[in-house]
C-alpha cells in the first residue's frame, strides 16, 4: 500500500481514498485533506504554539485596558460593568489574534478546529486574563466574585467567540481589506443599538458586541435572563452558520448572503421575538389609548375610563404649565407611553429605575403610579426639544446640567418645596457648590443623585427669571455662557448665591437629609449582587418561602448594611408570627438609622412592630418622635391615625395592620362613625369605593378640617367629580393648614382648571 506523502510547497500530493489514489494540489487554498498523520498535527503545532509579537502585544493592551478599568467606578468590580466593557476588549482581542494566526498559514489550514488546537494557551490567556486581574483586585472585597462569572460567560466570552468566527469567515472568504471590513462590521454594531434606541420607542440594546444594556446607568438589578442566553445562541447559531457556507464555497458571496441574514435578524425577527420594541410591537401590547389635542397616551395595562380621563387631563394640564414658563407653542402632541409597573416598563422599554423622555420622539415613559412632578419633568424635556440642537434635540454638548436643569426648574418641585426654597435651605446647611464645575462635562454625576438635579435646577430657574427665558433658549443650544450672557459664569454664580441668601426657609434637617443621604451612583458597591439577592429574597417571599427569604436578607443586611434588607427581614419575620425578633432587631439597628434618608420610614415601621407587640407606650414615644422629625403630610397623618387607633385600643390597632384594604375600611368607619373623629375618615379614603365614600360623607358634617377637604379633593378629582373635588378644594384653608401652602396651592391650582375644563373629559378620545 502506497504511503501518503506531504511535501510543503506548490506540489501535487496524494491520499489514499478507498481503493483509489487522490492527488490534490494544496498550494491554491483548495480545502485539505480531513485528515493529518500525527508528523503533521506536530509541525503545525511546533510552528504556531509559540507567543508571537503580536499575540503578546494583543495580551498586554489586553491586560493594560483590564488593569485601568480597576480604577473606574462600576469596572472595578468583577459584575456586568466589567464584563460589558470586556465584551468590546475581547472583540478586538480575537480579532486580532485571528487575523494574527491565519497570516502565517495557508488559508487552507486557517480554520476554527485548527486554530484552537494551535492556540489552546494563547486563546485561554487572552480569555482569563481579564478574570485574574480583577481577581487580583478584588479577591478580600465585599463582593462575591462568583457573582460575576455568569456576566462574562454570557457577555465577553460569547462576543470573543463571535469576533474568531467572523475574523476566520473573512478569511475563508478570500476578501481584501479584512481589517477594514472587521472594523466597518465593528461600527455597525455599535451603531444599530443607537439606531434602534433613537427610531424606535425603547431605550434598552440586546446588542451583538455588547450583550445587553438596559438604558441608563441607575438600574441595579440586570439578571442573566434566559432571553438574554437566547439571543447570545442565535447570534451564535448565525454566525457559525455563515462561517460554514464560507468553509464551502471559499468565496466572497458567502459574505453577501451573512449580511443579508444578519440584516433580516435585525430588520425582521428581533422584534417578534422580543428582543426589539418597535411600533407594531407597540400597538399589539397596547391596551388603551386616549388622544385629545397635544397628547396622546398609551396605556399597557386594562385603566379604566376615569382613569385614562383623568391622566389624559392630568397631562394636558402639566403641558399647559410647561407652556406658561416657556410661552412655546408646542409644534407636535407628545406621546405618553405607560406602564403598570416598573418589570413591565423593563421588558417593553428598558430601565426598570427610571422615567425617561425622549425628546426627538416627542414620548415620555413612566409607570402607572409616577408622580405629578415626575410626569412634568420629563413632559418639560419633551418641551425642550422646541429649542434643543442636533439629532436628539437636546443641549449643545449633551450638557446634562443643562438638560436636567431646565426639566427640575419647570418641574418646580423638590419634595414638595419649591426648587428655590429647596436650593436655598441646602446652602443654609454650608454645602459647597461649585456650579461652574457641576455645569462642566459629567461633573454633574459626581455627587449624590440629587445635588446635581437640585441646583442646576435652581441655577436654571434664575437665569430664566433674571434674564429671560430668550437668553436661556440661546445659552442651551450653544452652551456658550459669556456670549449668551456677556458676564463671566462665576460672576453670575455669585448673584445666585446671594439670591439664595435671601430666600426665607426654616432649617429643615430632614430634607436635607433624605437629598444628600444616599450616595452617588458612581460611588455604590456591589450594587448588582444586592439588588439580585433582594429580588431573589422577594421571590421567596412572594413564594411563602420566608425561611430563604429571612436568611437572605440577613445575610445582606450583615455584610453590607442595606436599609432595604433590614425592611423586608422585619417583614418576613413578621409574616412567620416572629414579632418579638422583629422588635429585637429593629431596637438593635436603630441608632443606624438615626439622622440617615431612611429615618422617617424605620421610625414608622419600628412603631407598628412595637404594636404588633403590643407595647402600646412604646409606640406613642416612636409616633411621637416621628410627628416631631417628619416634615412631610404622609407620615404627620400615619402618626395621627395610629396614635387615635392605639387611643380607642391598642386592639385597633393591631386589627388596622393585620387586615387587608377592604378590612382597614370597615373597622375605619366603624370608628369614625362612632367617634367622629376625622383621622379615621381620612384614614379609610384610599381604601373606599367611591358610592360607599360619598354615602359616609351624606351622613357626616359638611365642615371638615382642612387636612381631610384636601384628601377628598383629591380622591373625588381622580374619579372625575369635578364638583365635589373644587367643593372640598375650596373649603380649604391654608392659614390652618398642616399640609404645606406650596401643595395646597398646587392642588388648587390643578382642581380649578380641571373644574373649568371639564367639558373636555367628554371629548377625550379612547379606543
Amino acid at each position: 500500500m502506497p504511503r501518503p506523502f506531504f511535501r510543503v510547497g506548490g506540489e501535487m500530493k496524494n491520499f489514499k481514498t478507498g481503493n483509489d489514489t487522490e492527488f490534490r494540489d494544496v498550494s491554491d487554498g483548495s480545502p485539505s485533506s480531513p485528515w493529518r498523520t500525527q508528523y503533521d498535527k506536530f509541525r503545525l503545532c511546533k510552528g504556531l504554539c509559540k507567543l508571537s509579537k503580536s499575540g503578546l502585544f494583543i495580551l498586554s493592551a489586553l491586560a493594560a485596558s483590564d488593569l485601568a478599568l480597576q480604577f473606574f467606578p462600576f469596572t472595578s468590580e468583577f459584575g456586568y460593568e466589567f464584563a460589558f466593557v470586556n465584551s468590546i476588549l475581547l472583540w478586538f482581542a480575537g480579532g486580532f489574534a485571528t487575523f494574527g494566526f491565519c497570516k502565517r498559514i495557508r488559508r487552507d489550514e486557517c480554520g476554527l478546529v485548527n486554530f484552537i488546537y494551535a492556540k489552546p494557551f494563547f486563546l485561554a490567556l487572552l480569555v482569563v486574563t481579564p478574570v485574574i486581574i480583577s481577581f487580583a483586585f478584588n479577591c478580600c472585597g465585599s463582593c462575591p466574585f462568583g457573582f460575576g462569572v455568569k456576566y462574562y460567560i454570557f457577555f465577553s466570552f460569547f462576543s470573543f467567540l463571535y469576533s474568531i468566527i467572523f475574523s476566520l469567515t473573512l478569511i475563508k472568504t478570500g476578501v481584501k481589506w479584512k481589517t477594514l471590513i472587521f472594523f466597518l462590521f465593528t461600527f455597525l454594531l455599535i451603531l444599530i443599538p443607537l439606531i434602534e434606541i433613537y427610531s424606535y420607542p425603547q431605550i434598552y440594546s440586546y446588542s451583538v458586541l455588547l450583550g445587553y444594556f438596559p438604558g441608563t446607568i441607575y438600574d441595579k438589578f440586570i439578571p442573566v435572563t434566559e432571553k438574554l442566553i437566547l439571543y447570545r445562541f442565535i447570534i451564535l447559531v448565525l454566525f457559525s452558520l455563515v462561517y460554514y457556507l464560507s468553509y464551502k464555497t471559499y468565496h466572497a458571496k458567502s459574505l453577501i448572503y451573512g449580511s443579508a441574514l444578519f440584516l433580516f435578524w435585525v430588520a425582521l425577527l428581533k422584534p417578534p421575538l422580543g428582543f426589539d420594541t418597535n411600533s407594531t410591537r407597540v400597538k399589539n401590547e397596547t391596551m388603551v389609548s386616549s388622544q385629545t389635542a397635544g397628547v396622546r397616551l398609551r396605556f399597557f395595562y386594562s385603566a379604566g375610563k376615569k382613569e385614562v380621563v383623568f391622566k389624559t387631563m392630568e397631562q394636558k394640564y402639566l403641558l399647559g404649565k410647561i407652556t406658561d414658563v416657556t410661552k412655546l407653542k408646542i409644534s407636535s402632541p407628545i406621546n405618553s407611553y405607560i406602564y403598570s409597573d416598573a418589570k413591565q416598563k423593563a421588558r417593553l422599554f428598558g430601565s426598570a429605575a427610571a422615567d425617561v423622555s425622549k425628546p426627538w420622539q416627542r414620548a415620555i415613559f413612566i409607570e402607572r403610579n409616577t408622580s405629578p412632578s415626575t410626569i412634568k419633568h420629563e413632559l418639560a424635556h419633551t418641551v425642550s426639544a422646541e429649542f434643543g440642537v442636533g439629532p436628539a434635540k437636546l443641549a449643545a454638548d449633551f450638557n446634562p446640567a443643562l438638560i436636567e436643569g431646565f426639566a427640575v426648574a419647570v418641574e418646580n418641585n423638590i419634595l414638595n418645596i419649591p426648587v428655590k426654597s429647596a436650593a436655598a435651605l441646602v446652602y443654609r446647611h454650608g454645602v459647597n457648590i461649585n456650579l461652574e464645575r457641576l455645569f462642566s462635562g459629567v461633573s454633574f454625576f459626581d455627587s449624590s443623585p440629587a445635588f446635581g438635579y437640585l441646583f442646576a435646577g435652581a441655577f436654571v430657574q434664575y437665569l430664566i427669571n433674571e434674564y429671560g427665558f430668550a437668553k436661556f433658549e440661546k445659552f442651551y443650544a450653544s452652551d456658550d455662557f459669556a456670549g449668551v450672557y456677556g458676564e463671566r459664569f462665576k460672576s453670575v454664580e455669585t448673584k445666585f448665591k446671594e439670591s439664595l441668601d435671601s430666600v426665607r426657609v426654616k432649617p429643615n434637617p430632614q430634607i436635607y437629609r433624605i437629598l444628600f443621604g444616599s450616595k452617588s451612583v458612581f460611588k455604590r458597591r456591589c450594587r448588582h449582587y444586592v439588588a439580585a439577592r433582594i429580588n431573589f429574597a422577594e421571590n421567596k417571599f412572594k413564594d411563602k418561602e420566608f425561611h430563604k427569604a429571612e436568611k437572605t436578607y440577613y445575610d445582606l443586611f450583615e455584610r453590607f448594611q442595606t436599609p432595604e434588607a433590614i425592611f423586608g427581614l422585619v417583614n418576613t419575620l413578621l409574616e412567620e408570627n416572629k414579632k418579638k425578633e422583629a422588635l429585637s432587631l429593629l431596637d438593635s439597628v436603630k441608632i443606624k438609622f438615626e439622622k440617615s434618608s431612611f429615618e422617617l420610614r424605620f421610625l414608622l415601621l419600628f412603631a407598628q412592630v412595637n404594636i404588633l407587640n403590643g407595647k402600646y407606650d412604646e409606640a406613642e414615644k416612636v409616633l411621637t418622635e416621628l410627628k416631631q422629625t417628619s416634615p412631610f403630610f404622609y407620615y404627620r397623618e400615619m402618626t395621627a391615625l395610629f396614635k387615635a387607633l392605639i387611643g380607642q385600643g391598642g386592639k385597633y390597632a393591631v386589627k388596622y395592620l393585620e387586615s387587608n384594604g377592604r378590612g382597614k375600611f370597615i373597622l375605619l368607619k366603624k370608628l369614625y362613625l362612632k367617634t367622629d373623629d376625622e383621622v379615621f375618615l381620612r384614614g379609610l379614603i384610599p381604601y373606599a369605593e367611591e358610592n360607599r365614600l360619598k354615602t359616609l360623607l351624606a351622613k357626616g358634617k359638611n365642615n371638615f378640617d382642612s387636612e381631610t377637604n384636601y384628601l377628598l379633593a383629591k380622591y373625588f378629582l381622580r374619579k372625575i367629580d369635578f364638583d365635589d373635588a373644587k367643593y372640598y378644594s375650596d373649603k380649604i384653608n391654608i392659614n390652618d393648614s398642616t399640609i404645606g401652602a406650596y401643595s395646597v396651592l398646587n392642588l388648587k391650582s390643578k382642581v380649578e382648571w380641571f373644574y373649568k375644563n371639564r367639558n373636555l373629559a367628554n371629548k377625550i378620545k379612547i379606543l
